[in-house]
């Protein structure tokens, strides 16, 4: 579940990116500049179920 946030006039989600392999921490994966809590809610859910199938590639 990601959690949605605003930042100033903008809207920023945060999400669970798995565990690190070396250190064995999670790690999340944050994006901003949304203009609308909507189109942060549409990225993240994009971003989770990429992560899910196994379809997201760590940049």
């Amino acid at each position: 579940m990601a959690y949605l946030y605003k930042r100033g006039k903008k809207w920023a989600y945060r999400a669970y990116a798995g565990k690190d392999p070396i250190t064995g921490k999670d790690k999340q994966t944050s994006k901003s500049g949304f203009l609308t809590k909507k189109d942060a809610q549409l990225a993240a859910a994009l971003f989770e179920r990429q992560f899910h199938n196994n379809e997201y590639v760590q940049p």
